[in-house]
């Protein structure tokens, strides 16, 4: 795995409550049982798109070291494993960053606040820790909560109109810009 220029090693952040860091192999099992239907619906993922999570999940927490050219987060509050967390990097010009988001919460931290809370602390990551200037963010219109803790945290619409997800599910999305200051 080659190291994305820019990105520090993954540090633990802490933002009301919600903790950020690196995966570790503890969180396998409790990673696994994040993924429910109602994840697999919004994240639009199959099996197979679940099972790629595996090699991945097992990489990151085996070899902490090696950033991958994304990150992959884990999400605990009161010690325990809460969902998950993906940064993409993208470059928007040559001499800037910037950074597509992922996520989704486990059955047992959903309804608590922990997504505007958890989307806050990657935030405070994305432009503190890593000094990108831009959190990008999507979700379909129609996923009430997702639409709720993006806007909580101040993101701003950008743009709107038909998404396919991974399992072919044609979707309308709005897509978000978060920027640092």
């Amino acid at each position: 795995m080659t190291k994305v220029r820019s990105w520090p090693p993954v540090t633990r952040t802490v933002v009301d409550g919600v903790e950020l860091r690196g995966h570790t192999p503890a969180d396998i099992e409790p990673f696994w049982q994040s993924i429910d239907d109602e994840v697999r619906y919004w994240q639009g993922y199959g099996q197979r798109n679940v099972d790629g999570y595996d090699w991945l999940l097992r990489m990151v927490a085996r070899f902490p070291d090696q950033v991958p050219p994304f990150r992959l987060l884990a999400v605990v509050h009161d010690g325990r494993y809460a969902g998950s967390y993906s940064l993409t990097p993208s470059i928007g010009r040559r001499d800037r960053w910037d950074v597509e988001l992922g996520w989704w919460l486990g059955p047992e931290a959903r309804g608590q606040g922990l997504g505007t809370a958890s989307l806050a602390a990657v935030l405070a990551h994305v432009h503190g820790d890593l000094g990108l200037p831009v959190a990008r963010m999507g979700t379909g219109t129609d996923n009430v909560r997702a639409v709720r803790q993006i806007e909580a945290n101040g993101a701003v619409p950008v743009g709107e109109g038909r998404h396919t997800l991974p399992n072919g599910r044609v979707v309308t999305a709005r897509w978000y810009h978060h920027t640092a200051g």
